[in-house]
């Protein structure tokens, strides 16, 4: 069973059309929630990063725009498909390592971080 089944990570616009990750679970997800403040107690400065990594790897569809896409590095989009093609490999276990932050692939400018109920 995944704990984290239910939860939803939607980057959408914010607030000055500035970027948002917004995780959503139902009330008594109780895994979710923690994973969440887990997240959130990540360095600012890696957010960014860290929230790009999980969308591709755990998102069932990651969407983004292709200025967004071709804005990165070549080595950072091959890096991106390879955790995707690791991430969906069933019969394997990623070293521990690849669940880590590795490099800045890009940064929002992580301003706020607020938890509503």
């Amino acid at each position: 069973m995944n704990p984290f089944g239910g939860m939803g990570i939607e980057p959408s616009a914010g607030v000055d059309k500035k970027p948002a990750l917004v995780f959503t679970w139902l009330k008594n997800q109780k895994p979710s929630r923690r994973f969440a403040k887990s997240f959130c107690l990540q360095p600012y400065r890696q957010l960014t990063t860290l929230a790009i990594q999980m969308a591709f790897e755990y998102a069932e569809h990651t969407c983004m725009r292709r200025e967004w896409w071709m804005s990165i590095s070549k080595g950072s989009r091959a890096l991106l498909l390879n955790r995707v093609a690791m991430a969906n490999e069933a019969a394997s276990v990623p070293p521990e390592e690849f669940l880590s932050f590795e490099f800045p692939i890009d940064d929002w400018k992580c301003r706020s971080i607020e938890f509503v109920k």
